[in-house]
């Protein structure tokens, strides 16, 4: 997907958010079905109770684990841009989150961005994401 370069404050190098265990899996990554707010979906692979933290490449100003129709919302506590969570063996979470209010936005138009990459790293799936930006 290819987009002309747009004015913003985006590094060239993004990562959206990360995950410090090698057994939990960041599966979906997406908008919210009935708002901008993004969609995680992460789930546990070898059968161990584990603590994590998901690291978001920008401040969040909410974060809340819901049902995967994305409803049902508990509100979670955010550290800056840090989630810690618990998983339970082979557990499947769902996390809606939104960015703080001081994160430009994109509108829909402009959520375009070009894949320069893909690669795998063990267990984790890595993909560098080129912004366009002036």
């Amino acid at each position: 997907m290819f987009s002309n370069a747009q004015k913003g404050a985006w590094p060239e190098r993004f990562s959206l958010a990360c995950v410090d265990a090698d057994n939990i899996i960041l599966e979906t990554v997406k908008r919210a079905e009935d708002s901008d707010a993004l969609i995680l979906r992460l789930y546990e692979t070898w059968n161990r109770a584990t603590d994590c933290s998901i690291r978001f490449g920008r401040l969040m100003e909410m974060a809340a684990q819901c049902d995967m129709m994305e409803e049902n919302e508990a509100l979670l506590q955010v550290e800056g841009n840090r989630l810690r969570l618990h998983f339970r063996p082979f557990e499947i979470k769902t996390f809606k989150g939104a960015a703080g209010a001081g994160v430009r936005r994109p509108a829909r138009s402009e959520n375009k961005v070009k894949i320069r990459g893909l690669s795998q790293d063990g267990p984790r799936i890595f993909c560098q994401i080129g912004l366009n930006h002036v």
